[in-house]
This record gives structure tokens, C-alpha cells and sequence, in this order.
């Protein structure tokens, strides 16, 4: 059985999406799919980060980490924060003038490649995640003292129902294992891997690395170890 909804709900299959996905939140899948399917870069970079998030086991907010329509809220968000902002703030409850969205599209003309660094860059150095919540109302970041959200380490607004927070079930060690991926991302990417960034999660491969605030954080020693290491295989 296939289904419509690959385009903002999730990077695997189709059956992923009708079993892991809550109704609530397929449903709101949907709706922003509706509203921004004619988005040239919208589709791809979500796919990548998905893709990245399966691949570094990131995708389950059952486990402490984040869902699949988190991290959809999270990439347009970051979209809605550029300069200029490539998607405008979306009307949560009313139909987009597609031409609208288009604009302010075609006024910021970064690459795909360029984005997908600008969005672990964000998230790894520039966004403060003790002050700030994730928000596509307004299409910016709010104040967590604001909603009364001190408490969360993680925030994102759900935006459909501004009083849920998708990002209520990270706990430390998981909120610690998002910044660290986050790290490693743009690690890897500076370099112009997105082949090693996204190769498949191993809890041991950390460690070699130094730690920086008690999380792994990637050297440039290990780094070139693993390029290194890359290419010696793509030679055999």
C-alpha cells in the first residue's frame, strides 16, 4: 500500500507512515504538504535531514528523541529565519496564495547543499535553546518564558495547537545526543561529506573525540582519520 504524504511525513516507507505516525499529527502532515508542495527546496533538503535523522537514530520521540513531523517543523522554520526568509509565515488555518509563496521563494537563491549547512550551522551554534522556542505562527523564535516553557530543554511549538510542545519528551540524553549529531553534521559537511554525515548511527564511534560541555564533540584529527579511511575503501 502506497501513500501521498511522503513529501513532508517521513523518509522511509510508506508503511512507516500509516503505522508510527499519530493521526493528529498525519493529518498536519498533510496540510503542510498541501501548502507547500510547489517549493522547489522545500522537498529535498526535508528528505535529506530525515534521511540524516533516520540514519543517525534521531527519529523517535518515544526513545527521547524527536519525530519525523518535529523535524519537519524545525527545517521550516529555519527556512521561514533566513535573510531573505525563503518560506513566509504560513496562514496555519487558511488556504496560501501560492503566488505569495513563490515570492518570497525566488528572493533567497542559496543552494540545497548551502541550506542543509546553514541548518545544522543554526542549530549547532546560533540557536539559543535556553531562551528560545521553535514557532511557524509567527515564523520565528518565542520567548519560552513567554509560553511557560522554562522547564523544557527542547522547544518547538506545535502549530496547530500552539499549547503543545513536540519537543516535551527530550530528555538530557537526548537532547544531549541531538546537539552532539548536530556537531558532527557540520563537521562532516565543512569537509563536503554528506556521505559519512548520514552513514548509520554507532554509539561507539565517539570514543576518540574530545569533549566539549560534556558532549562528544568531533576533532579535526578524527575527521581526517575518517576521510582517510573513506577513501582508502572507495581505492580497495
Amino acid at each position: 500500500m502506497r501513500s501521498s504524504v511522503n513529501f513532508l511525513g517521513t523518509s522511509t516507507s510508506d508503511v512507516d507512515i500509516c503505522v508510527t505516525t499519530p493521526s493528529k499529527e498525519l493529518e498536519n502532515i498533510l496540510t503542510l504538504s498541501e501548502k507547500l508542495q510547489k517549493h522547489s527546496r522545500v522537498h529535498p533538503l526535508l528528505m535529506i535531514i530525515k534521511h540524516w535523522a533516520q540514519r543517525r537514530d534521531l527519529n523517535d520521540a518515544a526513545s527521547g528523541t524527536l519525530s519525523s513531523y518535529t523535524w519537519t517543523c524545525m527545517t521550516l522554520n529555519f527556512l521561514q529565519m533566513r535573510y531573505p526568509p525563503i518560506l513566509p509565515v504560513l496562514k496555519i488555518n487558511e488556504k496560501e496564495n501560492e503566488n505569495e509563496l513563490l515570492e518570497v521563494e525566488y528572493k533567497n537563491n542559496e543552494s540545497i547543499g548551502g541550506l542543509l549547512f546553514a541548518f545544522f550551522k543554526w542549530f549547532t551554534y546560533d540557536f539559543d535553546y535556553e531562551n528560545y522556542v521553535i514557532s511557524l505562527r509567527p515564523g520565528k523564535c518565542l520567548n519560552k518564558w513567554e509560553k511557560n516553557w522554562m522547564h523544557w530543554k527542547l522547544c518547538i511549538e506545535e502549530p496547530f495547537n500552539p499549547e503543545r510542545n513536540l519537543g516535551n519528551g527530550v530528555n538530557n540524553d537526548g537532547f544531549n545526543k541531538i546537539i552532539q549529531e548536530f556537531r558532527r553534521a557540520v563537521e562532516y559537511l565543512y569537509n563536503a561529506n554528506l556521505e559519512l554525515c548520514c552513514e548509520i548511527y554507532d554509539e561507539y564511534e565517539y570514543d576518540e573525540f574530545e569533549y566539549v560541555d560534556g558532549i562528544p564533540f568531533i576533532t579535526l584529527k578524527a575527521l581526517r582519520k575518517a576521510n582517510l579511511d573513506s577513501k582508502k575503501n572507495e581505492i580497495e
